[in-house]
């Protein structure tokens, strides 16, 4: 049922738009919370330490922490966006396929962008508490934070790497041989 309502271009579209706009969205305010490309929340989120991550914070100042607890919300409704449109893309292409590789598609496959998207959440919950109480949290919030993100950006780089792998496959597929 699910893969069903993932591979309707509606779904890609509607989610994709969405995604597309809340995307811009949290590089405007990540723009406004740090004015330091090398201080941006996606650092704070893979600084691996206490240190480096109260150092961020620091640059951030009062304001931009402030900005960042006010907004968090929209990184909390991204993944949800994010994740159902890159798993329609790879329903979509695993239905053009139809080979053996369609039911290991089904099992696991579509699910990496949700697994991504439960990381991105769990990453925003270790962030939060960083922000209000960074100081006297123990190093292991620090490197979970690390950690969270680092599974999330990965299971979305398998995610897109699949995407253009069967993408390339279904048009090789549709060009004719001579």
């Amino acid at each position: 049922m699910l893969f069903n309502l993932l591979k309707h271009k509606n779904t890609t579209y509607i989610t994709g738009v969405i995604a597309l706009i809340l995307l811009i969205l949290l590089i405007v305010i990540n723009a406004l919370i740090s004015h330091q490309a090398n201080e941006c929340v996606i650092m704070h989120q893979l600084s691996f330490t206490k240190e480096r991550a109260l150092s961020i914070l620091a640059i951030w100042g009062k304001q931009g922490q402030t900005l960042f607890i006010k907004t968090i919300w929209i990184d909390y409704v991204f993944p949800l966006f994010y994740a159902t449109f890159l798993s329609s893309l790879l329903a979509q292409q695993t239905e053009r396929l139809k080979n053996k590789f369609k039911g290991f598609a089904l099992s696991y496959i579509i699910t990496l962008p949700f697994i991504a998207a439960f990381f991105d959440m769990v990453e925003n919950a270790y962030q939060i508490v960083q922000v209000t109480d960074g100081i006297n949290l123990p190093s292991w919030v620090f490197l979970m934070t690390s950690l969270a993100s680092l599974i999330k950006w990965t299971c979305l780089a398998i995610s897109l790497v699949i995407i253009c792998i069967l993408y390339r496959k279904s048009l090789l597929k549709k060009t004719p041989t001579c």
